[in-house]
């Protein structure tokens, strides 16, 4: 198993000849359940419209946490 650090795009361990190459992006486990549940609803959503999700839900999540 190789292990990325999310800068692996260099290493030419992690690079395929001739394919794309996927960014790395690492979420925690709140951030991956939002992610899981707009997908559900949004199968082809643009990464914008993700990472607003994300953090909207995360942001509401803290906020019930303090009331």
């Amino acid at each position: 198993m190789l292990y990325c650090s999310g800068n692996c795009r260099d290493n030419p361990i992690y690079q395929r000849h001739g394919g794309e190459q996927a960014d790395v992006i690492s979420l925690g486990g709140l951030a991956a359940r939002a992610l899981v549940r707009l997908l559900r609803n949004d199968l082809h959503s643009t990464l914008h419209k993700l990472l607003t999700y994300i953090s909207h839900d995360l942001h509401r999540f803290y906020l019930d946490l303090h009331d």
